[in-house]
C-alpha cells in the first residue's frame, strides 16, 4: 500500500505533466497563429492570408491617424511618430508631442468632438479623450510643483 507522501508524489507528478502538456498544446497552437515563423511559409496561403490580414490592417490605422493630423493640431499636439507592432493583431500606437505650454479646456476639446462628430471614427473621438485626461494629468502634477516632460 502506498503511502501518503508516495500518493502525493505521484499525484504531483501527474499533475505536473498534465500541466506540461497543456502548455506544450497552447504553445504549439501559440506558434500555428505567429507569422514569420517557420509553420508558415510565406508562399503558403495561410501565410499569404496572414500578411494580407496584418498589411491592411496597419494601413488602416496609420491612414485614420494621418487623416486626423488637422485635428491632432488644433488639439494642441504634433505626431511625433508612430510604432507598429506585427502580430495578431497587429497594433499601431501614435507618439504625440505637446505644442505649446498650455491644454486645451475640456470644453474646448469636447467642442472638437461635437463639431467633428460625423466624420470622427471611435479610435479617432478616443484619441481626443485621451488628450482631456492628459490636461487633467498635468493639472494634478502641477499641483505638486512638477511638469510633465
Amino acid at each position: 500500500m502506498a503511502t501518503a507522501y508516495e500518493k502525493a508524489k505521484a499525484k504531483a507528478a501527474s499533475l505536473s505533466q498534465t500541466a506540461s502538456d497543456k502548455a506544450n498544446a497552447i504553445g504549439g497552437k501559440m506558434k500555428e497563429m505567429t507569422v514569420g515563423n517557420s509553420t508558415y511559409d510565406d508562399d503558403t496561403p495561410e501565410g499569404k492570408e496572414q500578411q494580407s490580414y496584418m498589411t491592411q490592417t496597419i494601413e488602416k490605422i496609420m491612414m485614420e491617424m494621418t487623416k486626423m493630423k488637422g485635428i491632432i493640431n488644433e488639439c494642441g499636439y504634433k505626431i511625433g511618430g508612430m510604432n507598429v507592432t506585427l502580430g495578431l493583431p497587429p497594433a499601431v500606437s501614435m507618439i504625440v508631442k505637446k505644442e505649446g505650454s498650455t491644454y486645451l479646456s475640456a470644453d474646448d476639446l469636447d467642442g472638437i468632438i461635437e463639431r467633428e462628430r460625423e466624420t470622427l471614427s471611435s479610435t479617432q473621438t478616443a484619441v481626443i479623450k485621451s488628450f482631456k485626461m492628459a490636461g487633467k494629468m498635468e493639472s494634478t502634477i502641477r499641483k505638486t510643483g512638477m511638469e510633465l516632460a
